[in-house]
């Protein structure tokens, strides 16, 4: 696993036919570059001067201007770009998510990875602080988040 044109390069082998949760970091002010591999940091690096990934586009699964086959074979799914380096307490959380409720769209439904089914009583939607929320009564309202039945 590996960043080019002045990246840092992961120093643990990948299996294939596995999943993992991949996260490259870019610390502006300390120009440093971080891998994390399933919310650890696999390696890290400083360079003198600004990552060049900041001035051109960013490709995932191909290598340009490299001979021979240079295409990825497998599968990427989720991906973010954020414009904060995140911290590695971050890191670890995303990579563990258990459960994701964001109210926008049906307000028992779950964006996590474990699609884990939520139950809403006496809870309404409501304007929250980013988009949708829920509004509680104070006597029978809950929300509740149960285990994925197999």
């Amino acid at each position: 696993m590996e960043f080019y044109s002045d990246g840092v390069k992961g120093t643990t082998s990948l299996t294939a036919n596995a999943w993992y949760h991949v996260a490259f970091v870019y610390d502006y002010s300390p120009k440093t570059q971080t891998i994390y591999l399933n919310g650890n940091q696999d390696a890290s690096r400083s360079s003198a001067g600004p990552y060049l990934g900041m001035t051109g586009s960013i490709t995932m699964g191909h290598l340009p201007n490299i001979e021979g086959n240079t295409n990825f074979d497998g599968l990427i799914d989720q991906v973010s770009l954020t414009m904060a380096a995140k911290s590695a307490h971050d890191i670890l959380n995303d990579a563990t998510l258990a459960s994701w409720h964001s109210f926008d769209c049906e307000i028992t439904h779950d964006s996590g990875p474990n699609k884990l089914q939520g139950k809403a009583v006496d809870v309404t939607p409501a304007l929250g602080k980013v988009n949708q929320g829920l509004q509680f009564s104070l006597s029978s309202s809950y929300y509740q988040v149960r285990r994925r039945l197999s």
